[in-house]
């Protein structure tokens, strides 16, 4: 298209407009979310980990700056997605999470005790009550690595689901 006397600016606004309508689709719709899960939609809240399972699936996803600190010294309780979240993650399969440290990476374990369609205002006042994200209670397990381990985020260079088995061996 470029080539055939289509200007190079305007093939690359076309281009760009596709992705963002691609991306924009493989987002989840939080309001229909909680009409189907209402609570929770997954709990695991009941449940004490005392050996680790490799099959599990763990989901990576990146801290934010903001909330760093709690994720590094391993006193996290909760974490918020941002306001996307890839709809080809199996929400109902989630079982750990592992926080990726913006220019460190993973090393800590935790159990997603229960996920569940939550706000920003729960946690910030400040913030829009209809900001629908979704919301990990989750539990420090372990630090599985002794310093950080770089991996890479398949999904918007934000997340990555995978198995635990995957990223320990």
């Amino acid at each position: 298209m470029i080539g055939n006397a289509v200007p190079v600016k305007l093939g690359e606004y076309v281009g760009k407009c596709i992705l963002d309508y691609i991306k924009a689709s493989e987002v989840a719709d939080w309001k229909l979310i909680k009409q189907q899960y209402p609570e929770e939609i997954v709990n695991h809240e009941e449940e004490s980990v005392k050996d680790i399972d490799k099959s599990r699936n763990v989901l990576i996803s990146l801290v934010k700056a903001d909330n760093m600190e709690q994720y590094i010294d391993q006193s996290a309780k909760i974490y918020y997605t941002g306001k996307k979240f890839p709809s080809t993650v199996a929400l109902n399969k989630l079982y750990y999470f592992m926080p990726y440290v913006k220019e460190h990476g993973i090393r800590d374990l935790y159990l997603i005790k229960i996920a569940r369609v939550g706000t920003r205002k729960e946690g910030q006042p400040n913030n829009d009550p209809n900001d629908f994200r979704l919301v990990f209670e989750i539990e420090f397990i372990k630090q599985l690595f002794p310093d950080y381990k770089k991996v890479h985020l398949d999904i918007w260079q934000t997340f990555k689901d995978t198995t635990l088995g995957e990223m320990i061996e």
